[in-house]
């Protein structure tokens, strides 16, 4: 009884070995040396390697608070409150279906500061920040929105410094 028992285990061994040879066998070995390139050494691919596997899902976002962005735009009042209506159309991974609807950001810091820019293009330098607005008095519910601080002088696209 033992020599069959160990006569199945050399035939199921054996059978093992000539498959994987056989599954191996159209595989070769690369050097590793050859799959290197001096023109463009790991890491400097520039992120095209990077898998996307479900096509164009999350391309598009919003700004993270905390972060600064430059961007292009125009600066508008709304009910005198200065609002940086951002170029979709240059900067189109911002441009999800919330904000195509609503392109607006509130610009932070003292109205007057934004005055000059009323109306032009402008490129900005800002830090995002987050905030949930809560409406008193009405039944919509709470939202998040995100707010603008300028951390440079804008520049004009028109021409020059805007201010």
């Amino acid at each position: 009884m033992n020599k069959m028992k160990t006569l199945m285990m050399v035939i199921g061994l054996a059978i093992g070995l000539i498959t994987f040879s056989s599954g191996y066998a159209g595989h070769q070995a690369t050097d590793v040396a050859t799959l290197e390139d001096p023109a463009n050494p790991p890491g400097t691919a520039g992120g095209g390697d990077i898998p996307t596997p479900f096509g164009n899902a999350n391309q598009k976002v919003e700004l993270a608070d905390g972060e600064i962005y430059i961007l292009n735009g125009k600066v508008e009042f709304i009910v005198d409150e200065p609002y940086f209506k951002v170029d979709l159309k240059k900067h189109t991974w911002l441009a999800n279906a919330n904000r195509v609807a609503d392109p607006y950001y509130l610009l932070l810091g003292p109205t007057g500061q934004w005055t000059a820019l009323k109306d032009k293009q402008v490129q900005i330098t800002v830090k995002a920040h987050g905030v949930i607005e809560e409406f008193t008095g009405m039944t919509s519910p709470p939202r998040y929105t995100v707010q603008l601080e300028s951390q440079a002088e804008p520049v004009g696209l028109d021409g020059g410094i805007s201010r």
